[in-house]
């Protein structure tokens, strides 16, 4: 389905939430410092555990980036450990003008349980996957 990517994505150091829409949708704003020409398959989002370990909750299948209407978009798909899939969504690209390898995606995320929780995320593709993030989300 999609070609390798050179090296093992980075993402960058922030995870940050805009708002929260509802009980159980929440906007995430995912910055990738080397999301290139669509260098980034996914990102999975982290849940901490009461054992204090994180662990794989949900996570983002992205597609290459395209034109429609003269704005850089993706879709994605969320797709859950606990088997709950959210609708395919479509996601603005915003590339800082000094770096045309950096991406910011706002993504929207449904938690598997409507619990407050801690996330971290990491970003992969065919290469690995990155370290994860230093900062984390409260939603």
């Amino acid at each position: 389905m999609r070609t390798a990517r050179r090296g093992t994505p980075a993402l960058a150091l922030a995870l940050l939430v805009l708002f929260a829409v509802g009980c159980s949708v929440e906007s995430l704003k995912i910055q990738l410092s080397s999301f290139g020409e669509g260098n980034v398959d996914g990102i999975w989002l982290w849940r901490l555990q009461p054992s204090g370990v994180y662990a794989r909750e949900c996570r983002f299948q992205i597609s290459n980036p395209y034109q429609e209407n003269g704005t850089e978009v993706i879709y994605y798909d969320e797709i859950c450990n606990n088997g709950a899939n959210g609708p395919r969504l479509e996601a603005q690209v915003q590339r800082p003008a000094t770096d045309s390898e950096a991406a910011t995606l706002m993504l929207i995320f449904q938690p598997i349980d409507s619990t407050p929780g801690t996330y971290r995320a990491t970003a992969y593709n065919a290469s690995g996957e990155s370290a994860m993030s230093s900062t984390f989300v409260r939603l």
